[in-house]
């Protein structure tokens, strides 16, 4: 393995990337990021609603927004629906397997 300097360390885009956050969490305090992600996470189907509708039909017609963008967190807002969305049917599941253990 390739030894590596101080200085090349330093300035690796990982230890950029960790500095960075590191720097942001401690400046917006995590609870204040918690509850913001609780808000988003409560909320998704309207994110979810708002992003599509904006990334593939609003965006495009603008020229002066990144379709590209828009897009792209479109979708990601759509992956994370589809995963709110398999939560709640394990959590459906799982408590029905628990109802029907404790009633026999």
């Amino acid at each position: 393995m390739a030894e590596l300097s101080l200085r090349e360390v330093v300035g690796h885009p990982a230890s950029k990337a960790t500095a960075v956050v590191g720097l942001l969490g401690g400046l917006l305090n995590l609870p204040v990021l918690g509850a913001i992600w609780a808000g988003l996470w409560t909320q998704l189907p309207t994110v979810f609603t708002v992003t599509s509708i904006f990334g593939f039909t609003v965006a495009p017609e603008l020229s002066f927004i990144p379709t590209q963008t828009a897009k792209v967190v479109a979708l990601l807002v759509a992956g994370l629906y589809v995963l709110k969305k398999l939560l709640d049917v394990l959590r459906g599941v799982r408590t029905r397997i628990n109802d029907a253990g404790s009633n026999t």
